[in-house]
Protein backbone atom coordinates (compact mmCIF):
# COMPACT_ATOMS: atom_id res chain seq x y z
CA UNK A 1 0.00 0.00 0.00
CA UNK A 2 1.33 2.93 -0.79
CA UNK A 3 2.31 6.21 1.25
CA UNK A 4 0.06 8.69 1.81
CA UNK A 5 1.39 11.94 0.57
CA UNK A 6 0.57 15.32 3.34
CA UNK A 7 0.15 18.71 2.97
CA UNK A 8 3.63 19.68 4.38
CA UNK A 9 5.62 16.94 1.76
CA UNK A 10 4.20 18.67 -1.15
CA UNK A 11 7.08 20.81 -3.46
CA UNK A 12 5.06 23.66 -3.26
CA UNK A 13 4.38 23.85 0.59
CA UNK A 14 7.89 23.01 0.81
CA UNK A 15 10.39 25.68 2.70
CA UNK A 16 12.43 27.88 0.19
CA UNK A 17 10.34 26.47 -2.52
CA UNK A 18 9.88 29.49 -5.45
CA UNK A 19 7.84 27.26 -8.38
CA UNK A 20 10.28 29.04 -11.12
CA UNK A 21 12.72 27.32 -13.01
CA UNK A 22 16.37 28.43 -13.19
CA UNK A 23 17.76 29.83 -16.44
CA UNK A 24 20.59 28.07 -17.36
CA UNK A 25 23.12 30.58 -19.20
CA UNK A 26 23.14 30.12 -23.13
CA UNK A 27 26.00 28.68 -24.40
CA UNK A 28 28.35 30.67 -26.92
CA UNK A 29 29.07 29.29 -30.11
CA UNK A 30 32.41 30.85 -32.19
CA UNK A 31 32.60 30.10 -35.90
CA UNK A 32 35.66 28.85 -37.18
CA UNK A 33 35.89 32.02 -39.39
CA UNK A 34 35.84 34.50 -35.79
CA UNK A 35 38.31 32.15 -34.63
CA UNK A 36 40.93 32.96 -36.95
CA UNK A 37 40.61 36.49 -36.79
CA UNK A 38 43.66 38.28 -35.77
CA UNK A 39 43.13 39.57 -31.79
CA UNK A 40 46.86 41.64 -32.20
CA UNK A 41 46.18 45.61 -33.93
CA UNK A 42 47.61 45.36 -37.33
CA UNK A 43 51.17 45.90 -38.59
CA UNK A 44 52.59 47.66 -41.44
CA UNK A 45 56.07 48.47 -41.37
CA UNK A 46 59.46 48.01 -42.65
CA UNK A 47 61.42 46.22 -40.12
CA UNK A 48 64.89 45.91 -41.11
CA UNK A 49 65.17 44.32 -44.73
CA UNK A 50 61.26 42.52 -43.90
CA UNK A 51 58.32 44.66 -44.70
CA UNK A 52 55.73 43.29 -42.15
CA UNK A 53 51.99 43.13 -43.25
CA UNK A 54 50.21 41.92 -40.34
CA UNK A 55 46.38 41.35 -38.56
CA UNK A 56 44.93 43.30 -41.86
CA UNK A 57 41.26 42.01 -42.23
CA UNK A 58 39.17 43.29 -45.12
CA UNK A 59 42.18 45.86 -46.65
CA UNK A 60 42.48 45.98 -50.30
CA UNK A 61 44.36 49.13 -50.15
CA UNK A 62 47.58 47.83 -49.23
CA UNK A 63 50.86 48.78 -51.63
CA UNK A 64 54.72 48.31 -51.23
CA UNK A 65 55.67 50.94 -53.09
CA UNK A 66 59.57 51.08 -53.22
CA UNK A 67 61.49 48.12 -52.51
CA UNK A 68 65.11 46.83 -52.76
CA UNK A 69 65.89 43.32 -54.21
CA UNK A 70 67.50 42.27 -50.41
CA UNK A 71 63.92 42.91 -48.63
CA UNK A 72 61.62 40.77 -48.14
CA UNK A 73 57.79 40.67 -47.68
CA UNK A 74 55.98 38.88 -44.69
CA UNK A 75 52.20 38.58 -44.14
CA UNK A 76 50.55 37.09 -41.52
CA UNK A 77 47.00 36.73 -40.23
CA UNK A 78 45.57 38.86 -43.29
CA UNK A 79 41.93 37.73 -43.33
CA UNK A 80 38.58 39.04 -45.95
CA UNK A 81 35.70 38.21 -45.30
CA UNK A 82 32.98 40.29 -47.86
CA UNK A 83 35.68 41.15 -49.81
CA UNK A 84 38.88 40.22 -50.09
CA UNK A 85 42.26 41.66 -48.47
CA UNK A 86 44.66 43.16 -51.52
CA UNK A 87 48.31 43.52 -51.14
CA UNK A 88 50.20 44.92 -53.91
CA UNK A 89 54.37 44.74 -54.63
CA UNK A 90 55.07 47.61 -56.76
CA UNK A 91 58.85 47.59 -56.36
CA UNK A 92 60.50 45.37 -59.38
CA UNK A 93 62.03 42.92 -57.49
CA UNK A 94 62.32 41.53 -53.82
CA UNK A 95 64.32 38.63 -52.10
CA UNK A 96 61.64 36.50 -50.67
CA UNK A 97 57.21 36.35 -50.36
CA UNK A 98 55.58 34.60 -47.43
CA UNK A 99 51.75 34.03 -46.84
CA UNK A 100 51.22 33.02 -43.43
CA UNK A 101 47.76 31.86 -41.80
CA UNK A 102 46.11 34.13 -44.34
CA UNK A 103 42.45 33.56 -45.34
CA UNK A 104 40.92 35.40 -49.01
CA UNK A 105 43.93 37.14 -49.25
CA UNK A 106 45.11 38.03 -52.82
CA UNK A 107 49.13 39.24 -53.22
CA UNK A 108 50.70 40.55 -56.58
CA UNK A 109 54.20 41.08 -57.22
CA UNK A 110 56.58 41.58 -59.67
CA UNK A 111 59.45 39.04 -59.36
CA UNK A 112 61.20 37.80 -56.38
CA UNK A 113 64.74 36.72 -56.24
CA UNK A 114 64.32 32.91 -54.20
CA UNK A 115 60.98 31.88 -53.02
CA UNK A 116 57.31 32.66 -52.46
CA UNK A 117 56.09 30.66 -49.28
CA UNK A 118 52.56 29.60 -48.41
CA UNK A 119 51.45 28.37 -45.49
CA UNK A 120 48.57 27.75 -43.31
CA UNK A 121 46.63 29.72 -45.67
CA UNK A 122 42.84 29.20 -46.62
CA UNK A 123 41.66 30.71 -50.03
CA UNK A 124 44.71 33.05 -51.19
CA UNK A 125 46.02 34.48 -54.54
CA UNK A 126 49.01 35.25 -55.76
CA UNK A 127 50.10 36.66 -58.81
CA UNK A 128 53.65 36.61 -60.48
CA UNK A 129 54.02 39.41 -62.96
CA UNK A 130 58.07 38.94 -63.62
CA UNK A 131 60.25 36.00 -62.54
CA UNK A 132 60.44 33.53 -59.39
CA UNK A 133 62.74 30.04 -58.91
CA UNK A 134 60.50 28.52 -56.55
CA UNK A 135 56.93 28.47 -55.16
CA UNK A 136 56.30 26.49 -51.67
CA UNK A 137 52.68 25.82 -50.73
CA UNK A 138 52.42 23.46 -47.54
CA UNK A 139 49.33 23.02 -44.85
CA UNK A 140 47.35 25.25 -47.18
CA UNK A 141 43.42 24.58 -48.58
CA UNK A 142 42.65 26.72 -51.96
CA UNK A 143 45.18 28.43 -53.57
CA UNK A 144 45.33 29.92 -57.38
CA UNK A 145 48.87 30.86 -58.46
CA UNK A 146 48.62 33.27 -61.76
CA UNK A 147 51.81 33.39 -63.51
CA UNK A 148 53.59 35.04 -66.45
CA UNK A 149 55.44 33.62 -69.24
CA UNK A 150 58.44 34.70 -67.58
CA UNK A 151 57.91 32.23 -64.14
CA UNK A 152 56.94 29.13 -66.66
CA UNK A 153 60.42 28.10 -65.62
CA UNK A 154 59.77 28.00 -61.50
CA UNK A 155 59.67 24.75 -59.41
CA UNK A 156 55.78 24.59 -57.43
CA UNK A 157 56.46 22.88 -54.14
CA UNK A 158 53.10 21.32 -52.44
CA UNK A 159 52.61 19.59 -49.09
CA UNK A 160 49.82 18.30 -47.09
CA UNK A 161 47.73 21.09 -49.72
CA UNK A 162 44.37 20.84 -51.43
CA UNK A 163 42.45 23.32 -53.89
CA UNK A 164 45.86 24.13 -56.01
CA UNK A 165 45.15 25.70 -59.54
CA UNK A 166 47.73 27.61 -61.49
CA UNK A 167 46.88 29.41 -64.04
CA UNK A 168 49.25 30.64 -67.12
CA UNK A 169 48.25 32.78 -69.83
CA UNK A 170 46.60 32.06 -72.79
CA UNK A 171 48.20 29.72 -75.67
CA UNK A 172 48.56 31.07 -78.42
CA UNK A 173 45.66 31.28 -80.65
CA UNK A 174 43.51 31.75 -77.70
CA UNK A 175 41.81 33.99 -75.64
CA UNK A 176 41.54 32.44 -72.29
CA UNK A 177 43.99 31.67 -69.92
CA UNK A 178 44.78 28.32 -69.39
CA UNK A 179 43.99 26.94 -65.54
CA UNK A 180 46.13 23.36 -64.40
CA UNK A 181 44.96 22.28 -60.79
CA UNK A 182 47.72 20.25 -58.97
CA UNK A 183 47.49 16.58 -58.37
CA UNK A 184 45.67 15.71 -54.99
CA UNK A 185 45.82 11.98 -55.09
CA UNK A 186 48.86 9.81 -55.74
CA UNK A 187 49.37 6.00 -56.16
CA UNK A 188 52.36 4.55 -54.89
CA UNK A 189 53.90 1.30 -55.63
CA UNK A 190 56.62 -1.15 -54.58
CA UNK A 191 59.11 -2.14 -57.37
CA UNK A 192 61.69 -4.41 -55.73
CA UNK A 193 63.57 -2.31 -52.40
CA UNK A 194 62.28 1.43 -53.25
CA UNK A 195 58.58 3.09 -53.68
CA UNK A 196 57.46 4.72 -56.80
CA UNK A 197 55.08 7.09 -56.88
CA UNK A 198 53.08 8.27 -59.44
CA UNK A 199 50.27 10.81 -59.94
CA UNK A 200 46.52 8.94 -60.01
CA UNK A 201 44.98 9.63 -63.49
CA UNK A 202 41.03 10.20 -63.62
CA UNK A 203 39.70 9.31 -66.74
CA UNK A 204 36.54 10.55 -68.38
CA UNK A 205 33.58 8.04 -68.90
Amino acid sequence: MGKKVTKDMKSKNQEGYTGTVKAVPAKTTVSKFDANMPTQPPVFELDGNKWKVENQVENPGIEISETEVKQTVYAYKCIGKTQRTIIQVKGPKINALTLDACIKTSVVVNSVLASVDIVNCKNVEVQILGKAATVAIDKTSGCTLYLSDECREATIVTGMSSEINVVLPPPEGKQDPLELPIAEQFVTTIKGNELVTTCMEHKGD
